[in-house]
């Protein structure tokens, strides 16, 4: 992000070319970059709180299926998969199970991104995307005039789309 009228934002003069622009340098992370999450607690504060590594398990399944980390996880940033987790102590866990909303999306627009692969919906005043191997699938399994209309960025179909959490997933062009 870079605000490029920085003297008008602050009440100073009107927008025009001549001023600074002021680069704000975000934190990137480059795509399937994989993490450790470590948790440690003072048990000494949690008395009363019995089998605190199942709470956190459970709060990390939450946080991994429907929130995501970081900033921008209503529009898909941050989302991030368990690969092969590593469970320390003797406590096991249950995934808890979370309901998924589909709907189908009219006359959505698509645009696809031809180097990661993503496909993005918009419909109904909202978006989804997919992406990874989810993404390749879908393009894969579209009929030849909807994948070309779709590499054109010019498909208009129906979206079938899945709430997840705070995210919409797109799962299906029809």
């Amino acid at each position: 992000m870079t605000p490029h009228y920085g003297d008008y934002y602050q009440g100073n003069g009107t927008p025009h070319d001549a001023g600074s622009p002021n680069p704000i340098v975000f934190m990137v992370i480059p795509a399937k970059s994989k993490f450790t999450f470590h948790v440690t607690a003072d048990t000494q504060r949690l008395k009363d709180v019995q089998n605190w590594q199942a709470l956190m398990q459970t709060a990390f399944n939450h946080a991994f299926k429907w929130l995501g980390f970081g900033a921008k996880t209503a529009v898909g940033y941050g989302a991030m998969q368990i690969v092969g987790a590593k469970q320390t102590s003797a406590t096991t866990t249950s995934t808890p199970s979370f309901q998924t909303n589909e709907e189908r999306w009219e006359k959505s627009t698509f645009q696809y991104q031809k180097g990661s692969g993503e496909i993005t919906a918009t419909g109904n005043k909202k978006r989804a995307t997919v992406r990874g191997d989810d993404a390749k699938a879908l393009f894969v399994k579209l009929p030849d005039d909807k994948r070309k209309l779709l590499e054109k960025q010019r498909l208009v179909a129906t979206a079938v789309v899945k709430s997840q959490g705070n995210m919409n997933v797109l799962f299906d062009i029809v």
